[in-house]
């Protein structure tokens, strides 16, 4: 079954049913003249299996296509999207759950990511085989690296001494550089952002009352709660 559960999976192999970042429960039945979208609303995680079968010898078609939706808890959301076209189906859903800012013209372009730059020299050096060999490029992207000890916020000013001037130049020929930023804020008081989440209580919490702490790679960490209208 394919699993629905938001995860970071590192080397996702082609067509494969294990998790990845993002879940979007929408399945989309259509036949001539007909189109149904069912939308599973449920927070917890969820497993999805297809099959297909034989149908019966008076039906057109050799196949038929199944589906068992399961989820662990939580309450169950159904939404029924009656269409009759994919059009319909996809504004009602887009209606309920809401759309998506409309995104800079340069974010549509062609991006140059990896993990990891690094060096203000590597990546500059980048964008220049990049002009030199006539390659378009609108956009590159900066992973973890480039921060001091994985403190989101502060740059590693040994290895991106001059980060307005790098920035700058790229701006100069129309270029865009885009910095990782993850969910998790490193938990110590060295770093400024989370003494400011601490002091605003802004991090989520145990049913105790005290401070969740996870680990990622920034080490011991902790994550900003979204319930608080101010954070």
């Amino acid at each position: 079954p394919y699993r629905l559960w938001n995860l970071d999976v590192f080397e996702y192999e082609h067509d494969s049913e294990i998790t990845l970042y993002g879940a979007v429960p929408l399945i989309k039945v259509h036949r001539t003249g007909s189109t149904v979208g069912v939308f599973w609303l449920n927070s917890a995680e969820t497993w999805v299996d297809v099959e297909k079968e034989q149908t019966k010898l008076d039906i057109k078609r050799d196949t038929t296509t199944n589906t068992h939706w399961i989820s662990e808890a939580g309450i169950m959301d159904l939404f029924i999207f009656l269409g009759p076209t994919s059009k319909e189906i996809f504004s009602s859903f887009a209606t309920l759950v809401g759309t998506n800012t409309i995104p800079p013209l340069f974010s549509s372009a062609y991006h140059q990511c990896r993990w990891n730059y690094v060096s203000q020299e590597d990546l500059l050096g980048v964008v220049h085989n990049f002009d030199k060999f006539e390659i378009p490029l609108d956009v590159i992207w900066l992973d973890i690296e480039y921060v001091e000890e994985h403190k989101y916020f502060i740059w590693n000013k040994k290895a991106f001494p001059e980060p307005l001037k790098m920035i700058n130049k790229l701006e100069s020929t129309g270029q865009k550089l885009v910095t990782i930023l993850d969910p998790q804020i490193k938990l110590t008081m060295d770093l400024y952002v989370y003494k400011e989440a601490v002091d605003l209580g802004l991090l989520c919490k145990l049913p105790d009352g005290s401070e969740y702490e996870g680990w990622c790679w920034t080490g011991s960490s902790s994550w900003t709660t979204f319930f608080v209208s101010y954070s």
